[in-house]
Order: structure tokens, then sequence, then C-alpha cells
């Protein structure tokens, strides 16, 4: 059984609650953002409510229910629509945020609330609500006339937010500025048509703007804000599931004949849906072919230390794209298998470009969610991090290390990924290697969402989850180390896309309006006066990481909040350091393996970039062979003036220091370490890890000697 209600429900940003009532006598933004949507199935009512969030972009939706709730999650048919938080034993709290989960929200896609309650005969239901975008609250001139309705719409087949407006056919130099873009010329469909489209994270940081609006320039000058409103919701319980969205014959058929703007074809929810029919089959051979192409093109750079690691996504479209990727690859398939239909061409000239153009570059779009992944492919990518993910902290629990009830739930979340049967928190511990599981907090930064991931062993495999920061919600499963999505049929990649922020950029025109380029490292000659960028920066947005905490004081009792971008400065427990905006950290990869010499001195150069401009901490992490420890020293040497400091002292530890310190004095350790800075050097640039064994005396020992592991330094920054 369902119902339904149409009540309009506005959200509204915050500016719109000064707004004072319309002269028609509508409701005020306050009277609107009172009202509830209802809707009732056996057993239980739903209410919901929304507005927009005035903080950094985000999305709201408030809902209660008539009876206590055990776990809620949102999602559209493209995925997570945000983080859940339950605010009360009825209440909850839906935000979206990220470039993907806005998308989501204002793609057309009904959203979908599946809710869990602790009591009653039915206990599972589904919700359905549905967010739409248009203009309210207009002023100035009437010969300007604004079409109400903001469309959703696919352009080159991502989410686009058209407006549409008249003017005069004699009006010139028609604009429209947004509190987020400023003046942008608008498309002109005809004389005195015109069109301009919002990205997701535009359009909500326009309904945020406390006081300014969009506004229409075309002779004259009209003003409006941006509401978001809630056509309905409805109710079912879950084992009456609302009918999937499918792909309708008209928009098929219009996809047919469509370039790159399929506006005509429906909404971008309607379009996505026909997108999701799957296209002809990519051939297994090649599909296993660009896979082995893409982890060995990570590899290749993740151990070059002038490079650094890359993203999946980055990796294959250098499959699809480079011709000393894909040549090799096409050779090697055709060798293989030389009755594959791309093959029969071979020895002709333009065989391997029909090669790329017919099969790889289709079977790579097919393959781009799997390696389309914020947090990358594997949890190695999340514990060494990669550029993009700075840890917050790390902790190793054991059941009587679990700090409360929500820690709680989060472990039986992760160990449930291998064991489903376990339902306490004893069991959970018992049923892992060794007892203990990995903890790490950190913040996915092209998102801009932090996250908490739980990683034990299970028969010496990895397994886990990664969860949304503070919840249990599950945002991708660990298994055998691999990322796989959270969905019931765990699609191998965590299919949460990299967003929009902390771009590579040597200029700050490679940013988008609004950021700068943050950390670039410069080479200069002084004869000709010329300098140039040697190391990439990052894009920031202005004010990322603004808080009324930032700059206070911080440590392992006393933590930043890492829900709105701040991290403690302070690497090393037991010690103070300031909240900083996580852009100001940064983990970097000395690639592997690296040399430790038997009786010598070697270098290793990490290239440091995007950060602000001197260190405030740093800290080594990597597993080190050797045969005696108390030889051993390592250093690391600033890029500014190479001041060199010893982080690890082995002759003057001594083997009980050495003990103390890692466990033994010979073997495959692992060396997790702070390391002090030179607080007024730059931060910037080509640092050195010194490894010296020139202590005592060379032995003729079997084990080897090196630093594997994913070895990396972690610094933070500040403005000097």
């Amino acid at each position: 059984m369902r119902t339904a209600s149409r009540l309009a429900l506005l959200v509204v940003a915050a500016g719109l609650l000064h707004c004072s009532p319309a002269a028609d006598g509508t409701a005020s933004a306050e009277d609107a953002l009172a009202q509830e949507l209802r809707a009732s199935a056996p057993g239980m009512t739903v209410y919901v409510r929304a507005q927009a969030s005035t903080s950094r972009g985000s999305v709201t939706l408030y809902g209660r229910a008539s009876k206590n709730l055990r776990a809620v999650s949102a999602s559209t048919f493209e995925g997570s629509a945000g983080v859940i938080t339950m605010t009360g034993p009825r209440r909850f709290e839906l935000r979206a945020q990220s470039e993907a989960e806005l998308a989501r929200l204002l793609s057309g896609a009904p959203i979908e609330l599946t809710l869990e309650a602790s009591v009653g005969q039915i206990q599972s239901y589904v919700a359905r609500v549905r967010l739409e975008a248009g203009y309210q609250s207009f002023s100035g001139s009437r010969s300007i006339f604004v079409q109400t309705a903001i469309a959703p719409v696919s352009v080159d087949g991502q989410l686009a937010l058209r407006s549409r407006f008249r003017a005069p056919a004699d009006a010139s130099g028609a604009s429209v500025s947004t509190p987020e873009r400023g003046p942008v010329a608008p498309i002109a469909i005809s004389r005195g048509e015109y069109r301009f489209d919002l990205s997701p994270s535009e359009l909500v940081s326009a309904a945020d703007a406390a006081s300014d609006r969009v506004t229409f320039l075309a002779s004259g000058t009209k003003h409006a804000t941006i509401a978001l409103t809630f056509a309905g919701v409805e109710l079912s319980t879950a084992d009456r599931p609302f009918p999937a969205l499918e792909c309708a014959d008209a928009t098929r058929s219009c996809l047919a004949g469509a370039t790159n703007d399929l506006a005509s074809c429906g909404t971008y929810a309607q379009v996505a849906s026909c997108a999701r029919v799957s296209p002809t089959a990519c051939d297994p051979n090649l599909e296993s072919a660009l896979a082995d192409c893409v982890y060995t093109t990570i590899e290749g750079f993740r151990s070059d230390p002038d490079r650094g690691p890359i993203h999946a996504v980055e990796a294959l479209e250098l499959c699809t794209r480079e011709g000393d990727l894909y040549g090799p690859m096409f050779d090697g398939l055709c060798d293989f298998a030389p009755q594959a239909p791309y093959c029969a061409c071979r020895g002709e000239e333009t065989c391997l470009e029909d090669f790329v153009v017919q099969h790889l570059l289709s079977c790579g779009e097919q393959a781009r969610p799997r390696f389309d992944c914020a947090l990358g492919l594997s949890y190695r990518d999340i514990r060494s991090p990669l550029r993009t993910l700075v840890v917050s902290e790390r902790r190793t629990l054991r059941v009587s290390d679990v700090r409360d009830s929500l820690e709680g739930a989060q472990v039986l979340a992760a160990v449930r990924q291998s064991r489903r049967d376990v339902q306490t928190i004893e069991e959970a511990f018992a049923s892992v290697d060794r007892g203990q599981v990995e903890r790490i907090d950190f913040w996915e930064g092209t998102n801009g969402v932090p996250y908490t991931s739980f990683e034990f062993g299970a028969g010496d495999n990895s397994y886990g989850a990664v969860l949304a920061f503070g919840t249990s919600e599950l945002r991708a499963r660990i298994r055998d180390s691999d990322l796989y999505d959270a969905s019931p049929e765990a699609n191998i990649g965590c299919r949460i896309p990299l967003g929009p922020r902390w771009n590579r950029c040597s200029d700050p025109a490679e940013c988008a309006t609004g950021h700068t380029c943050e950390g670039r490292v410069w080479q200069s000659d002084e004869e000709s006066g010329e300098s140039w960028v040697t190391a990439p920066g990052k894009c920031v947005a202005r004010g990322e990481g603004a808080d009324p905490r930032e700059g206070n004081t911080c440590n392992a009792a006393l933590p930043c909040p890492l829900g709105s971008a701040l991290m403690c400065s302070a690497l090393a427990s037991g010690e103070d350091g300031l909240c900083r905006p996580t852009w100001m950290f940064g983990t970097f990869s000395l690639g592997e393996p690296l040399e430790i010499p038997a009786f010598g001195l070697a270098q290793h150069p990490v290239v440091v970039s995007g950060l602000a401009t001197v260190p405030e901490a740093g800290h080594f992490e990597g597993y080190v062979s050797f045969s005696d420890f108390t030889r051993l020293r390592l250093s690391m040497a600033n890029p500014q003036y190479n001041t060199t400091i010893t982080f690890f002292d082995g002759p003057a530890l001594g083997r009980a220091g050495v003990t103390a310190l890692l466990g033994a004095t010979s073997g495959e350790l692992r060396v997790s370490l702070p390391f002090r800075v030179p607080g007024d050097e730059s931060v910037n640039g080509q640092w050195l890890l010194v490894v010296d064994t020139r202590a005592g005396r060379s032995s003729s020992s079997r084990v080897p000697s090196y630093i594997v592991g994913g070895p990396s330094i972690t610094l933070s920054s500040r403005y000097d």
C-alpha cells in the first residue's frame, strides 16, 4: 500500500530566510521550511522536510518516522545520495556535499530512503522523494522573463542544470551572474531566447548565497533566488519496491540521432537510464589486457619518485590514448588470439587506428566506472595514500580499545564483509587474524569528503569496509585487498568518482573559478632570469578549510574536526599542534624498493608539492629490511638548505633501544616514526631520505637490504 503527498516543500538558502513575504501573499521561506511532507504505509508514517545548508555548499534533507529506526540509507539508481546521520531514535538527516552526491540529488531521479525500524511486525520500508530546482522571488525588469523550472539535462555525459530566459529581441550584451561564477555569457537559442548551464555545486552555491542572487542582464536587470523543492513523498513496505527507472522508447529513439547535448531527449535521469542499458560487450581478452595495462601503468608511476602515484582513471586514459601503451597491447592480443575481429586487418596501415577507434575507446568507457575511484583501487591506496588522500588518524584496535557504541557498530559493519554471522564485538574480534582491526580516518580531497576505513586479516587475506566518517554507513568494501562498491552486487571498484578539487596545476589559469594554485615547485636560470615549474601545485578553493577552529591547539585527546576539513599539524602522538586545513597536508611516495647499502650512504629523493610554504611536522612510513638496525641511521634533508635531521639513530639507540622501538634488531620491520622539520625553510621541493650504514662493521648476513611497503613521508605545513 502506498500513499503520496504532493505538497511542495522548499529547500531554500539562508538568504531566503530573511526575505519578506511575496507580494502575491505566498508563504514566506520560514513558513515553507516549517512544512513537512507525509506518507504512510502499514505500521509506519514518514515525514520529510529539507533546507539547503549554508555550510560548504551542501544540501540536507531532514526526516522523521512514527517509530524508532535502527538504520537509514539513501540512494538513487546511480549510487549513494549522501551521508545519513541519526539525530534521534526516530529522526535522521541526509547530507549531500560531494559533486557526485549533489548530482544524484539534482538529476531528476527518485531518491530512495531505506528505513529499518527497530520495532513492529513490519520493520523494512522504502520511501521515495524527488528534488527539483527552480527560481523564485523575482524582482527587476518585466522585459526579461525567466523560466521558473531549472532542467536537469545531460551534456557530454555529465549533469548540467539548465536555465532559460527571454529578453527583448533587440537586446545586446546579455549576461547572467551567479555568486560563484560571476558574469557569464549565455548561449543564444534564437533571437531574444537564451540558456545557460550550472554544475550541481554551482547551483547549490547559488542557492546557499545569503544575500547574492542570480542576476539576468539584457537591456534591463532581473534578480531571482534559487529554491530546491520536493515534488512529493511516497512510502512502501520493502516487499513491494517501487519500479526501477527504465529507458523509455521515446528517449531511446531520440538518443540514436543525438549529439553531445541531450536536453531534447529528456531529463538527465531519463537519458542515464538508457545509457545504463549494456552496450556491446567488450571482448574479454581486450578487457583483461586493458586492466593489465592500467595496473602496470599505476605500478610504474608508483615506483618512480619523480612522478609519484596516479589514479587508476588517469592510467586508463593513458592506456587508451598513448600509442606506446596501446600499441604493444594490440600486438600482444593479436599474437594470442589472431582470430579476434580487430586482428583481421593486421598489417594494414590503418589497422591500429581502427582498433583504437572501434574497440579500445569503447572498452575504456565501459571500464571507467571500475577505475574511476577517488579512494584508489585497493586498501594499499588508503594505507599508503594517493596524493589526494590525507590520513588524519591511524589506530590498531583490539576489543578493549573500542571507544563507544558507534565504533563498535563500525567494527561490526566491517567484519561482516567476511563474516556475516557475527553479532557482538567480542565475536567480531575473535574472528579476525591476531584479534585486531586497523582503523584509518582520512580526507578525500577531490570531493572534499571524510571517511573511516576498518581493515583486518581473515585467513591472511585483507578484508574490511570504508564508511562515511562518523557513521556506520557503508561506502566501499575491502575484499582480498581490492576495493568494491557498496551496492548489493559488490561490483569491483569503489564507484566513487573523482571530484573537481585538488587537481594538479602549473598555472592558476588551469584551476576553476574561485580556486588558487598552491605549492608549485619552481626552478630558475640566474643568467637568463627565466623560471619554470618543475613540479605542479594543487588547485585549492579559496576559503577551503576556513573555520573558526582553524589555528586552535590540538592533540590526540583534543582532535580537530575532520568533518570541517581540519587536521592537527602534530603528526606524532603525544605532541601538540594546531588545526590546519586538510589541503596543507600531503603524503608523498618515495618509490620502491629503495636501496640500503651494506656499508655506505644512499640518498633517495622525493618531490613534495601542493602544500603551503613551510613545514610544521613530518612522519616516515615504510618496511625496512636490514641485518643489523644498530648500524642504521635514517635522516631527512630539507629541499631549501639541505638541513638534515636524523629520526632513527640505531648506533645511538643500541640493541636495547632498537628492540624497544621496533621490536627486533634485524629482519623486515615496520618503521613508522615522526621526524622534526626546519620550520622556516621551504616545504615544497625535493626532499632526501638519507640512509647511512657506515657505523660498525658490515656483516655477511643473508638478510636482504631494502625499504618497501610503499615508503612515504607525510608533511603538515603552514603559511610562513
